[in-house]
């Protein structure tokens, strides 16, 4: 057999095979720091998400993510018929707040309040600032009766809270809107319903 005929394999196709311990260690070092950016991406993209769909002031979510939320309740109630209530709540005497007190102490009554609300709803449930002063529920699996005993006490719970800022104490107080989604309506239509409904709660009272 000639010369070129007793080569070997790896010689022959003219690649040098990995056998080299340093090599092997360079390349380990690459793939974990490879694993490592993956990692510092993954928690940078779930931070940005986290950003954009929570409110600037309070830890609720905001508008963008609970008009999300509402399509996807609204799909759940055409696939499986679960009844899902949706709850605007206005929070009353904002403007008097401010002028009487401060406008930072206006922003730790909204504080306060979306404190409140999260603290008075269920993991499966939405809360959201959706305005100024404007917040917006999304409460599952609640029929009528008990979404509008949910309001009330809710209402309840807000009426009790005082709030003490900067050595001032004030009261608070929210009208709030009380309605359940329809397949027939769009998300804008529901939301606007429900707004309605909660200005001719705040118009009964006064």
């Amino acid at each position: 057999m000639d010369a070129g005929g007793s080569r070997s394999k790896g010689t022959a196709t003219g690649h040098k095979p990995l056998t080299s311990p340093e090599e092997v260690e360079m390349l380990r070092l690459q793939v974990q720091n490879l694993i490592r950016e993956n990692q510092t991406l993954k928690i940078a993209v779930a931070e940005l998400e986290r950003i954009v769909d929570r409110d600037t002031l309070t830890p609720l979510y905001n508008r963008r993510y609970f008009m999300h939320a509402l399509i996807k309740r609204k799909a759940r109630l055409q696939r499986h018929k679960q009844p899902c209530a949706l709850l605007y709540i206005d929070v009353d005497g904002l403007k008097a707040i401010n002028d009487a007190h401060g406008h930072a102490a206006g922003d730790f009554a909204l504080l306060r309040l979306a404190e409140l609300l999260r603290a008075n709803i269920r993991a499966s449930d939405i809360a959201a600032r959706i305005g100024g002063d404007e917040f917006a529920l999304l409460l599952d699996q609640l029929d009528e009766e008990a979404a509008l005993e949910k309001g009330q006490r809710l209402n309840r719970v807000i009426a009790d809270t005082h709030i003490e800022f900067s050595g001032r104490r004030f009261g608070l107080s929210a009208s709030i809107g009380c309605i359940m989604i329809t397949p027939e309506e769009n998300e804008d239509q529901l939301l606007a319903r429900a707004d309605q409904e909660m200005y001719r709660v705040k118009q009964s009272r006064t």
